[in-house]
């Protein structure tokens, strides 16, 4: 794997245990948006995707969307 990429994951890995010490779940939160906001149906456009973690739980909901983000580098590609 991409070590700029195991980079990132470790980064966000230690923000979610942070968040966690604090008592806030990240991934919690995003399914909770899903819930409140439900139900989705019809074309969904995610924009400013950053690195894609909440389109990652659109999609384990079963979701089909179209998402974009206007920084490579956020998303971890390299020009």
């Amino acid at each position: 794997m991409d070590n700029d990429v195991l980079e990132n994951h470790k980064s966000y890995l230690a923000r979610k245990e942070l968040f966690n010490s604090f008592g806030f779940d990240i991934d919690r939160e995003r399914e909770l948006i899903l819930v409140q906001t439900g139900p989705l149906f019809g074309k969904i456009l995610e924009a400013g995707t950053g690195k894609g973690h909440f389109a990652i739980t659109l999609a384990k909901a079963g979701y089909k969307f179209t998402t974009f983000d206007i920084s490579t580098q956020e998303q971890g590609f390299q020009a």
